[in-house]
């Protein structure tokens, strides 16, 4: 029965499946990150009371642009470069994943 439909709908069948299980997580699983959860509650709160002076901690800060840059791209270079062991798990994994793709083309 399902031989009659082609190597093609296996992919079709993963991408409806990933597409449903993705709008079910959009509509039912919940907000869990703390920062998140905090501003949504802070915004509420002033809607509610009109009371300007309920913000979060991130708010009030406010990270810049540039050291979001450095903790985000820079510091995994960083890590790569001078940590070894770092260097070798990813050499490793490069082998690891140049064999895999290997032995599925061949």
């Amino acid at each position: 029965m399902y031989e009659s439909l082609g190597w093609r709908w296996l992919y079709w069948l993963t991408l409806i499946l990933c597409g449903a299980l993705f709008i079910a997580m959009v509509l039912f699983a919940s907000e869990t990150h703390a920062p998140t959860i905090l501003k949504q509650m802070a915004k509420k709160r002033r809607k509610e009371t009109g009371d300007e002076s309920y913000a979060t901690q991130t708010e009030i800060d406010g990270v810049p642009l540039a050291q979001l840059l450095r903790v985000y791209l820079i510091r995994p270079l960083q890590l790569l470069v001078t940590e070894p062991i770092v260097t070798f798990m990813s050499l490793y994994a490069a082998v690891l994943y140049g064999l895999l793709y290997m032995f599925f083309v061949s």
